[in-house]
């Protein structure tokens, strides 16, 4: 059968490595526990989706088991986790992409080989708290025709890039401008022609005025008594 994967990049939620341009205007603890809310929130909303496999790809590699992860995920066990691996972002995006499919076959309940197609690969970050499963859903049937998407942000990058990965993997993320309004379009030099799409852009949070038009999205989602223990409770 062909699997659906959905990746979701995550960094150790510690004050200082996460969301350090909106830290710089809204102060590193709010940042940071912004940070918290919004893993919390895209895990639960879109991890529980039975039309795809979620996985959590966790920088640095030293932090996969660290009780933050364990405790979000507490009612998605069914949620993968694994290391992103060294390098930039773009090493790090392309090793999910070459991990989901190098492996053909797993072993059946029987113990023997069953075979496994590859499936499309799709990877977001957590910047964007308003991204829902229909986002997801309809950027896998977009993918369905095409080799690659991309879905771009409001600041010259994107929120999701996909691979169908049939044959195999591309190699998207060479020479790209990380993190500045070049992105978008160095990705786009990289896709083959005509055989790539676009999804719908949304709006990442990293400055003071996208936190406070989004902020108050992530606690629609989250029980108050949550909140408080993402905000409050240290995670070393």
């Amino acid at each position: 059968m062909v699997q659906q994967h959905l990746v979701i990049m995550v960094k150790a939620p510690k004050a200082g490595r996460v969301k350090t341009r909106l830290a710089r205007e809204i102060g590193s603890v709010a940042a940071t526990s912004f940070y918290r809310r919004t893993c919390f929130t895209i895990l639960h909303r879109l991890g529980p989706d039975p039309r795809w496999q979620t996985h959590l790809a966790i920088s640095p590699d030293s932090e996969l088991n660290n009780p933050f992860w364990q405790h979000i995920q507490s009612t998605n066990s069914h949620v993968k986790r694994s290391p992103q691996g060294e390098g930039d972002l773009g090493k790090r995006m392309q090793n999910q992409f070459n991990n989901l499919t190098t492996c053909r076959k797993k072993l059946s309940p029987s113990r023997q080989p069953a075979h496994i197609e590859k499936g499309p690969v799709l990877i977001i970050g957590t910047d964007i708290p308003a991204i829902t499963p229909n986002h997801i859903a309809a950027a896998f049937k977009k993918l369905r025709q095409k080799s690659a998407i991309l879905g771009p942000s409001g600041d010259g990058g994107y929120w999701l890039v996909g691979q169908n990965t049939i044959p195999k993997p591309l190699n998207l993320f060479q020479n790209i401008r990380w993190s500045t309004e070049h992105t978008f379009k160095d990705t786009m030099r990289n896709l083959p022609a005509s055989s790539w799409a676009v999804t719908e852009t949304l709006s990442d949070v990293d400055s003071k005025a996208e936190y406070q038009a989004f902020h108050h999205l992530s606690r629609t989602v989250i029980p108050p008594r949550q909140i408080r223990e993402l905000t409050v409770r240290e995670y070393k």
